[in-house]
């Protein structure tokens, strides 16, 4: 079987959303779902390389690259992000572990040059931890891993937040957040932009409650968290926070404080747990709070293709990522 790899046109969606409901054990989806999630990104189309079989022209696997840009050192630069593998379930078209890591690096890296070619920077994924083993063996990779850290749900036991600060249900559309993302943008190294343009397409995925933190009527934090009932846990997201202090402690206390509220109605009486991606940052405010480390560790690969960045500068612990990155 001679497998040849190329990048989608239009021609393909019909084809790779049928594959997609066929193969992907996520669920069924028709072409203006596969619109919607690939096609009416933020940032522009996703990319997509296809891996076919030349003898009967059967698609064997596709890898999707979701545009996106991402903050270094305060410039925005344009980005790629891996968003899903998905391979042909049949055994007798992919026979063997060595035979799947062919076909998945093929696909890797005729996008890799195809995004070259247009002038991209950079890839970065937060892959599943069982596609990160093979993904890890692509050369060029920077690789590292953030943990999980959990606090158990107790009743009524809520943080106490100061009175200056207030919390509020906010949509992703608030022009609010500009001001915010740009002021806790500067706390990171890297991170993906998080405003309004990027965060509505990103919270459509999902049963995500965004919950604004204000202090004096300005907008000093925010977060989106969902409630991952199948995990019986409560999973803290995307942040922002004026400050890596105060602003940032306030935020993650008001995001448990929601989760408690979320366990007192029904469908939350299966949450037993809040949990959170844990940076360095983030780990020295949740652990006066009673957060311990999990058994659980985010993966997270960097691959740098524009030489006037150093790999240092993108190395993953510089990084701000969320679970749902």
């Amino acid at each position: 079987m001679a497998t040849v790899v190329r990048m989608h046109t239009e021609d393909d969606i019909d084809e790779l959303s049928r594959f997609w409901s066929d193969n992907s054990g996520w669920d069924q989806i028709d072409r203006n779902e596969w619109e919607r999630r690939f096609y009416h990104t933020p940032f522009g189309h996703a990319s997509i390389a296809i891996a076919h079989d030349n003898n009967t022209n059967e698609i064997l696997g596709q890898l999707i690259f979701i545009p996106t840009v991402v903050s270094i050192e305060g410039s925005n630069i344009n980005a790629y992000r891996p968003f899903a593998l998905v391979v042909k379930q049949r055994k007798e078209a992919i026979s063997g572990y060595l035979k799947l890591v062919d076909i998945v690096g093929k696909m890797y890296h005729h996008a890799t040059k195809s995004f070259k070619e247009k002038g991209t920077s950079l890839i970065h994924m937060m892959p599943d931890p069982r596609w990160a083993r093979l993904l890890k063996f692509l050369p060029g990779l920077q690789i590292g891993s953030f943990p999980l850290w959990t606090l158990p749900l107790a009743i009524n036991h809520k943080f106490e937040i100061p009175d200056e600060y207030a919390t509020e249900l906010l949509n992703a559309s608030d022009e609010r957040i500009n001001k915010l993302w740009e002021d806790s943008s500067k706390l990171f190294e890297c991170a993906v932009v998080r405003n309004t343009h990027s965060l509505p397409w990103k919270t459509s995925h999902g049963n995500y409650i965004l919950l604004g933190i204000f202090k004096n009527d300005e907008l000093i934090g925010l977060v989106v968290s969902i409630a991952k009932l199948k995990d019986k846990q409560w999973l803290i997201c995307d942040m922002l926070a004026a400050d890596n202090d105060q602003s940032l402690t306030v935020t993650i206390q008001a995001a448990c404080n929601l989760a408690y509220d979320f366990q007192q109605q029904e469908e939350g009486k299966a949450i037993s747990k809040i949990a959170i991606l844990a940076t360095p940052v983030i780990q020295k405010v949740i652990e006066p709070m009673g957060f311990k480390k999990d058994n659980y560790q985010f993966p997270m690969l960097v691959h740098l293709l524009d030489n006037s960045l150093s790999k240092k500068q993108v190395a993953p612990e510089k990084w701000y990522v969320s679970a749902n990155d």
